[in-house]
């Protein structure tokens, strides 16, 4: 738990150092370095998933190019993933050192390239998300591509999107749930309005939630296992978590936010884009009380609101007011870290956090 309240302490103090408008390069790139280390530099342990990972990269090694496409449980572009790096080496942790070089690349490069305070976020990507990139370690080289794909959707590139989407799948299969973003759920003049509908469409999915889970079924019968398996119980008291936290800042952030004010088309279309992935972040939080594999769903927006929460911030004119926010923001979620940590600290499987060498 400390090692990850220092990174998260440490790019406040970097940021508040050198000041982000003359160093923004400089605290991202310290960024990215602090995010890789965590990656590269855990034991095999650190992660619920990591063991797994960890024993089939062996499987990637000793096995034929023809068992790697065909007869292995992996989507296709992960496994070959795995099996280039076999050539490598075969260590295991080479699988470690290379997804935590992607993962902390492309989640550097949109935070540089998209938010507004890049030292809050960052520490948000600490104290919120980092425990479960090193858990589903697969969801997140997914969700890094889903980045690539999101920028060229707020650039107005419809066509590179399902490009990139495709290819994100290709890594774990829940990233096609991201074609979301293309159907006008939600739309409308102006937030208020919109936050009104989206907690309307939560609510109904929510009560409706085994109708929708029975035509789910029917027609993608491949998943009726999960009904079945520990990924079909519910998780109320860790939703409760996740809804509360992205919940209150997807409501938080609608009430200074105007539709129509914005300075040009991209920043238009970047912050329609961002309330509607935290509404999907809240929207699938919620279902993940009926069912846990939603959290798996989840983590394709939730991430999101490291870039959402400073934008948000941004738009608060009165100084005082904008520091007021942005640290009750900071301290509920190192509140929500520190709790999680202490009570509940299987539901990553990342704290404590083991340096690879302490197994020796």
């Amino acid at each position: 738990m400390a090692v990850y309240l220092f990174a998260a302490f440490m790019v406040l103090l970097v940021g508040a150092s050198v000041g982000q408008h003359n160093h923004k390069k400089g605290i991202v790139l310290f960024i990215f370095l602090i995010s890789f280390l965590f990656f590269a530099l855990r034991y095999r342990t650190v992660g619920a998933d990591t063991p797994v990972y960890w024993s089939m990269y062996s499987e990637f090694a000793s096995h034929s190019w023809e068992w790697v496409l065909t007869g292995q449980r992996f989507e296709i572009g992960y496994s070959i993933f795995c099996k280039l790096l076999t050539y490598i080496s075969k260590n295991p942790q080479t699988l470690l050192i290379a997804s935590g070089a992607f993962i902390s690349s492309c989640v550097s490069w949109f935070i540089y390239k998209y938010s507004k305070d890049v030292t809050l976020s960052g520490f948000l990507w600490f104290v919120l998300c980092i425990g479960d990139a090193l858990n589903i370690m697969r969801g997140y080289m997914a969700f890094s591509i889903l980045l690539i794909a999101i920028d060229r959707l707020i650039c107005g590139s419809k066509k590179k999107f399902l490009l990139w989407v495709l290819l994100a799948t290709t890594f774990h299969n829940v990233a096609l749930v991201s074609l979301i973003f293309l159907l006008p759920i939600n739309s409308g003049k102006k937030y208020k309005k919109m936050l009104a509908k989206g907690i309307t469409i939560s609510a109904v999915a929510f009560l409706f939630f085994n109708t929708m889970v029975s035509i789910g079924v029917a027609i993608f019968p491949q998943y009726r296992y999960y009904l079945t398996s520990v990924w079909g119980k519910s998780n109320y008291l860790g939703s409760f978590v996740n809804i509360l936290t992205y919940g209150l800042l997807w409501i938080v952030g609608t009430q200074y936010l105007n539709r129509g004010q914005e300075e040009d088309v991209k920043s238009a279309q970047t912050n329609y884009f961002l309330f509607n992935a935290m509404q999907y972040a809240f929207l699938f939080s919620l279902l993940t009380m009926r069912m846990t594999i939603f959290n798996r769903v989840a983590v394709l927006f939730s991430p999101l609101s490291i870039i959402w929460t400073p934008l948000f911030l941004s738009n608060i004119k009165k100084k005082q007011e904008r520091k007021f926010v942005a640290y009750c923001i900071a301290g509920a979620s190192l509140s929500v870290f520190c709790v999680i940590s202490v009570l509940r600290p299987e539901w990553t499987g990342a704290i404590p956090y083991r340096f690879f060498w302490e197994a020796r």
